[in-house]
């Protein structure tokens, strides 16, 4: 799994994302855990940045390797379309790009069928030609869907601040929200599974305690909003919203890694920092770095 973290003021847009990916069996059993994967990149010359969360590889191909193929057979065309394309057209070729090769390795399944292949999640933020303010889409597969997160603020916008994240986000909806529903609601779900079990007379589940009388989510229908973190992100300059999203970060890899069962979140953060006039890496791994250089001086000798 993965933590995915954008967070945007008016100066800029922040992302960050950790290092850690499991491969998985059909049937969910870990063959491999890999900490140094890069699941955050910059696009070419862009204010563009991608990052990705859910199934790791696709065949024998990394995620990160399909959007490095694409950026480099995009570039590689003269004119490159890709210097002119807004952020939405860019997600939009992106996932034609991403969608045929899931598809061919994950075929469709019949029609009216449910789909049950692998889930895979790439959120796209950056500035499109012009724009002062940036944007945030979320591609998902196997569905194929481009959904903006995140739109370009308005010239005469009076605040601008934006928080989203990605993957595993226990810890950080408890710490942003108070609590975690998804959780909540899976332990509520065991225990009216459990008292319905008991009502049966299954001798399993007979010291299994009452769910409730109400859900987690009607409970908390209320006071829900009050318990949201008092953050100050409204008027925050840019620096400390990448030093917030490193926090955030840092929360989600610590939480899992002392919690119960197989680490999913893990090994470095990388912090990325955009603005229209360009990016600039708050942290990033070492060997990734110098292979970005690398592209740099391939992409300057074009």
């Amino acid at each position: 799994m993965t933590i995915n973290i954008a967070v945007a003021v008016a100066e800029g847009l922040v992302m960050a994302a950790d290092s850690m990916s499991q491969m998985s069996t059909d049937q969910g059993a870990v063959m491999a855990t890999h900490s140094s994967v890069e699941k955050l990149t910059e696009i070419g010359d862009r204010q563009i940045a991608v990052m990705t969360h859910g199934l790791g590889a696709i065949a024998s191909r990394t995620i990160l390797s399909l959007v490095r193929e694409f950026e480099f057979a995009e570039y590689a065309k003269d004119p490159a379309p890709i210097r002119t394309w807004s952020v939405q057209e860019f997600c939009a070729e992106l996932m034609a790009f991403v969608k045929q090769r899931y598809d061919g390795a994950f075929p469709p399944p019949g029609q009216n069928a449910d789909d049950h292949r692998h889930s895979l999640g790439i959120v796209v933020g950056g500035y499109s030609p012009g724009a002062f303010f940036p944007e945030v889409f979320e591609l998902t597969l196997p569905d194929g869907k481009v959904v903006q997160r995140l739109e370009m603020a308005g010239a005469n916008q009076q605040g601008f601040w934006f928080v989203d994240f990605w993957g595993v986000r226990t810890a950080l909806n408890r710490l942003l929200f108070g609590y975690d529903l998804s959780s909540l609601m899976s332990k509520y779900g065991f225990l009216c599974f459990a008292r319905d079990e008991r009502n049966k007379g299954n001798p399993n589940f007979a010291g299994a305690p009452d769910p409730p009388a109400v859900s987690p989510q009607d409970a908390l229908f209320e006071i829900g909003p009050m318990e949201t973190i008092d953050h100050r992100l409204n008027g925050m300059p840019l620096q400390e919203a990448v030093e917030f999203a490193d926090y955030l970060g840092m929360v989600a890899i610590g939480y899992d890694r002392f919690t119960e069962g197989p680490p999913s979140v893990g090994g470095e953060l990388d912090v990325l920092a955009i603005q229209p006039e360009g990016l600039s890496w708050y942290k990033r791994k070492p060997f990734a770095s110098k292979m970005a250089e690398a592209r740099d001086r391939r992409n300057t000798r074009r």
